[in-house]
């Protein structure tokens, strides 16, 4: 998926090491200051030996203990959920991190993000009377054709199957 301008901008502006000495650090006594080795102890697991590093070719965090990987932004977001209680969105999230780090946002990206999430709210609006017309489909033969009067439960189940992909197909899953 294609990064929006301001993801970028905080991409290149947020520096992955001083992002974890500012927020992570402060958070707990196990956490020291990621030097510029970039190791340090993962917020996100019971972790007691450093096993969060940053890879600097790829800009992101990556724990060898639970798994974790993720850019600056996903990082902070998953941080302050677990720590503070904070669901943000990616917007806030770069928001956020833009205000701290003193990033200069481009307006008009902001309301193209919105833009992109309306269309896709049209387009899911569009296709809402398809989807009721499949599931009534779908609840008219549990009862009232031959799946619904199959005795043999595994060809029954078959039956369901193939339905519920057909419809699945169709919805867009």
């Amino acid at each position: 998926m294609k990064k929006s301008k301001n993801e970028v901008s905080i991409l290149k502006g947020v520096p992955l090491i001083d992002w974890y000495n500012k927020f992570v650090v402060p958070s707990g006594n196990k956490y020291r200051v990621m030097t510029e080795k970039g190791v340090g102890v993962c917020p996100f697991h019971d972790d007691h030996d450093p096993s969060l590093k940053v890879w600097g070719s790829k800009n992101v965090f990556h724990c060898f203990g639970c798994g974790f990987t993720g850019d600056v932004i996903i990082t902070h977001m998953r941080f302050k959920k677990l720590y503070h209680g904070e669901k943000l969105t990616k917007e806030e999230a770069i928001k956020q991190l833009a205000s701290i780090w003193g990033i200069q946002l481009i307006e008009e990206d902001i309301i193209s993000d919105k833009s992109i999430f309306k269309e896709g709210i049209e387009y899911i609006q569009k296709d809402i009377p398809s989807v009721f017309n499949d599931l009534n489909i779908y609840s008219y033969s549990i009862f009232n054709t031959k799946i619904g009067k199959v005795n043999d439960i595994n060809k029954r189940i078959k039956m369901y199957q193939d339905l519920d992909i057909r419809i699945v197909s169709k919805i867009g899953g």
